[in-house]
């Protein structure tokens, strides 16, 4: 578990352009799949790429305060970990949960996949 907390910082520092070295193709690749490919088909793609036992990273962002208690239960529920910031929540409805984000890290993509499609059909 330590090296996905490794990978978790590593994941923080990428995202927030602290860490030019990361590389972030397994991220764009679960990113980019989560609306477009049925899951057998992400499986497929990550077997041919040889990725099955790859870490990601993925974050949610925009969302309310009350919703962390259930996003964080979602990550742990697919044996992620993850870490957190929560803005103040005021303003205009169009700008009030956008310093709300939660960077998260899971031991392989599948897991990863179907975590974030669990929580986007939410």
């Amino acid at each position: 578990m330590s090296d996905l907390y490794i990978y978790l910082n590593d994941w923080y520092n990428f995202y927030n352009d602290k860490n030019e070295n990361f590389d972030p193709k397994v991220e764009i690749l679960v990113q980019c799949s989560l609306e477009k490919t049925d899951k057998k088909a992400f499986e497929l793609m990550i077997n041919t790429m040889d990725l099955r036992n790859t870490m990601v990273g993925t974050c949610i962002n925009d969302f309310k305060k009350s919703e962390l208690a259930e996003i964080i239960s979602l990550i742990e529920k697919y044996n992620g970990i993850f870490k957190f910031e929560l803005g103040d929540e005021t303003g205009s409805e169009l700008h009030k949960y956008e310093d709300n984000i939660i960077w998260s890290c899971f031991p392989n993509p599948i897991l990863a996949f179907d975590c974030m499609r669990e929580y986007i059909k939410k």
